[in-house]
């Protein structure tokens, strides 16, 4: 007997339940409401939409622009009444530039607070393909995301900020927040160090969390030993960037190749205490 497509056979013969309850999909929560609204009335959130716009595409939705094209734009509306766009950002600023038109087709959701508005921008977005990584980090935050917030306070403890001006390595700093928060903890001082008045780049940030749990695992230490250290306060970007390239063009790139540009750094005229390249490489 053939199985509907909104239903999952049980084990045993057992009577066929839907998938949602089988496998626990997510619950649908309410409804939106289709709703026209002034344009004016329509407002975006910065902490946790885009803040880059591209302008050129806002001129040519509104130079361009269709109804059938446009469709809806998806809002929601918050405690006290005020209505605020989550999806769609372009082409709200794009009806902003036209005299012609007053109201724009909104899909209108309640939204319980700004952290659950924020969730609802990064599902609107991520289901339909990528997201910059610094978008989903901010969104992320609006979140009250445990991951953001200890990649945002780990860079505040430096004088730095996530997604400006000298740190923009999110992608990474995401990732090794939840491998190795403690290992991030110790590394980042130490890449922001050797980056000085320079970016901290994602290969800086790549080079000294890799080593360090390299390193760790190998039992050989850790970069936070006093040797280390001693040679890690001496290190210039200009050093360790020769390092990476040297790495680049015998084993390619990547975290490894990172890690090994600063392991050199670490050996170099060293006589004792280096640390075994091969037995790294070995890992």
């Amino acid at each position: 007997m053939s199985v509907a497509a909104d239903m999952a056979p049980m084990p045993n013969g057992g009577a066929p339940v839907s998938k949602v309850e089988k496998f626990k999909w997510a619950p649908l929560g309410k409804q939106g409401r289709f709703e026209l609204i002034a344009k004016g009335d329509i407002q975006i959130d910065h902490t946790y939409q885009r803040d880059k716009v591209s302008q050129g595409r806002v001129i040519a939705i509104a130079r361009d622009f269709s109804w059938p094209a446009f469709g809806v734009i998806l809002c929601a509306r918050r405690s006290d009444s005020s209505v605020w766009c989550y999806d769609g950002q372009h082409r709200k600023l794009a009806a902003d530039k036209r005299s012609d038109v007053n109201k724009l087709p909104c899909m209108v959701f309640q939204a319980e607070d700004v952290k659950a508005e924020a969730r609802s921008f990064l599902l609107s977005n991520t289901v339909r393909g990528a997201m910059a990584s610094l978008d989903k980090y901010r969104a992320l935050l609006a979140c009250e995301d445990e991951t953001a917030i200890g990649i945002r306070d780990l860079a505040r403890k430096t004088g730095h900020q996530i997604g400006a001006g000298h740190v923009r390595c999110v992608a990474f700093l995401m990732k090794a927040y939840i491998m190795d928060p403690d290992c991030l903890r110790r590394t980042w001082p130490i890449a922001v160090r050797i980056a000085q008045d320079k970016q901290v780049t994602d290969e800086l940030v790549k080079a000294a969390f890799t080593a360090e749990r390299i390193i760790n695992r190998t039992k050989q230490g850790t970069l936070a030993s006093r040797v280390n250290q001693e040679t890690l306060t001496k290190l210039t970007y200009a050093q360790f960037d020769q390092a990476l390239a040297k790495a680049k063009a015998y084993f390619g790139g990547g975290e490894r190749s990172c890690a090994r540009a600063i392991i050199d750094c670490l050996n170099y005229r060293r006589t004792t205490n280096r640390i075994d390249i091969d037995k790294v490489d070995d890992e």
